[in-house]
């Protein structure tokens, strides 16, 4: 008797959002017109001002890369400050080891120069 019944019970768990949902989207589609004109305008936001994810390393991740704990417009706030900050250090990253490659390159070089006098 109790299988029976969570064999019931699941799908109607899994059917009873998206009924809602499309249900809720029926009945007030001029607000839902312009809720989706505006989670475009912000994911297109959200594109245009997110780190790039290849600049944190294994050891730092990457915070909030879709923007989902964006909430409120103060959140939005702390999220385009954080992912400055995010920029900032892969720069700073990218200048050391650009450095550092040159440095390697400069002692490349004058190695086979070396060799090559002798």
């Amino acid at each position: 008797m109790g299988w029976s019944r969570l064999h019931s019970v699941r799908p109607a768990a899994m059917i009873t959002p998206a009924t809602l949902e499309g249900m809720w989207r029926v009945a007030t589609r001029s607000l839902t017109r312009k809720m989706d004109v505006l989670d475009k305008e912000f994911y297109k936001r959200i594109l245009k001002y997110r780190a790039d994810a290849s600049l944190t390393g294994p050891g730092n991740q990457m915070y909030d890369y879709y923007g989902e704990k964006v909430t409120s417009f103060e959140a939005y706030r702390v999220w385009l400050r954080k992912q400055r900050k995010i920029k900032e250090k892969g720069q700073i990253k990218l200048f050391a080891q650009d450095l550092s490659n040159l440095d390697i390159a400069k002692a490349t070089q004058a190695a086979s120069e070396t060799s090559a006098k002798a």
